[in-house]
């Protein structure tokens, strides 16, 4: 499916905010809630970064085709 180069910008700041609220809810907020045990802040870390990081990559592919248009 062929986007216009504004409709890739919209969805690579869409994708871009899902990375920011993976990273606030997996990464951030074990500072602030204590979480029940070591095993579970290492996966909510561990999710919370790869979905980070995918989510970003994401956003960053959706950019560049946004300004190859």
């Amino acid at each position: 499916m062929k986007l216009a180069p504004k409709q890739y910008q919209v969805a690579a700041e869409i994708a871009g905010n899902i990375a920011t609220a993976w990273f606030a809810a997996g990464v951030i907020s074990p500072f602030f809630i204590q979480p029940s045990n070591i095993f579970r802040l290492l996966i909510s870390l561990v999710g919370s970064l790869l979905f980070t990081i995918t989510f970003t990559t994401i956003a960053l592919v959706l950019a560049g085709e946004a300004s190859n248009d």
